[in-house]
């Protein structure tokens, strides 16, 4: 199923209005503070390690503050959330709420999060720890030791890159990267939400770039949409843009 939303960038947030009365999601550094009243994800290194709507210190890197639309309370799909995760094997930190998901509520908080989890993982915050097994839906993949010093390269759209997949939640790109310089427009002329979540990504990273977008450091990012969003705006599958030498694509590498 797919999702229509708008934006707004601020230097230290990047928020995302849903549409169809599904609310909205507000992605922040590790500075950002929990919002009331929103299911709070907090994440370190890409891992999910709590999940609480109060406004608990803890130590994260990213902070996703789900607040959903009026037919889902906040305090069942952060319930649900937990519960996916804790039977993943995921050991969260702090307190996760006590709230129990009513039996008549199961299927429609179920249903949101379902719809919900494509928007993150283009974010890079994939839930890889709940369970999707939807005939047909996307593929999974997984890292492996082996890939580690294999290299991969990428030529799509005037970006030109090695990169490495070093670890589960890290690639790097290495110095000497050249970026796409120019952001895709919409018809009247605005950035696109690829486009504004590059722009993120690209702030947090300015030190590694020069003025000509050609990378003059290694930069490590936590996903392969990420990687893809920072040298050419994203807009493709990312995973079949990764070639190694013998023409393979990190997608098929990895799938599981």
């Amino acid at each position: 199923m797919s999702q229509s939303f708008t934006g707004n960038y601020e230097t230290d947030r990047f928020t995302i209005q849903l549409d169809d009365a599904m609310g909205e999601i507000v992605l922040g550094n590790g500075d950002a503070q929990p919002i009331d009243g929103s299911v709070n994800l907090f994440f370190k290194k890409g891992q999910l390690v709590g999940v609480s709507e109060l406004a608990k210190n803890r130590k994260y890197d990213r902070l996703a503050s789900i607040t959903p639309g009026p037919d889902v309370p906040y305090q069942y799909l952060a319930r649900m959330i937990a519960d996916d995760a804790i039977q993943a094997g995921i050991k969260l930190t702090g307190e996760a709420t006590t709230t129990k998901v009513p039996t008549n509520q199961v299927k429609p908080t179920r249903a949101y999060l379902d719809d919900l989890l494509p928007v993150l993982t283009f974010m890079g915050l994939s839930l890889a720890n709940a369970p999707v097994t939807k005939k047909g839906g996307k593929p999974r993949h997984s890292w492996r030791q082996e890939i580690a010093t294999m290299p991969f390269t990428v030529d799509h759209e005037g970006a030109k890159a090695t990169v490495y997949w070093t670890k589960r939640n890290a690639l790097v790109i290495k110095a000497g990267a050249q970026m796409k310089a120019e952001a895709p427009l919409n018809k009247d002329g605005s950035l696109g939400f690829s486009a504004r979540f590059t722009q993120q990504l690209r702030d947090e990273n300015k030190a590694s770039f020069d003025q000509n977008f050609v990378t003059t450091t290694d930069v490590q990012l936590k996903s392969v949409n990420e990687v893809g969003l920072f040298l050419y705006f994203g807009g493709t599958n990312s995973w079949l843009q990764l070639i190694n030498a013998d023409g393979e694509s990190i997608g098929d590498l990895t799938v599981a």
